[in-house]
């Protein structure tokens, strides 16, 4: 999958700007419910703000590279977040 080779360029080139606003738009969404399976969930920028709002999460994602990044970026963050590869 191209993600294993490219997950680092990938990461850098997203505008993390729209992250709050999927954020916010997921909370809005879910009305109230506590827990998320966030699917494709790449270097965990959502699932980590989704986390700090008070919700359950669980990322999950086909690249193991995505994944290194998104626990790296939850550490970084000071939340813990289980992260799952998908197959």
């Amino acid at each position: 999958m191209i993600y294993q080779s490219f997950a680092t360029v990938y990461d850098r080139l997203m505008d993390h700007s729209l992250y709050t606003q999927w954020r916010d738009y997921t909370l809005e969404q879910l009305q109230g419910q506590a827990s998320v399976l966030e699917l494709a969930c790449g270097a965990g920028d959502l699932a980590i703000l989704l986390k700090q709002a008070g919700l359950d999460v669980v990322g999950l994602d086909l690249s193991e590279e995505m994944l290194s990044i998104a626990s790296e970026k939850a550490t970084e963050a000071d939340v813990t977040l289980p992260y799952c590869k998908g197959i």
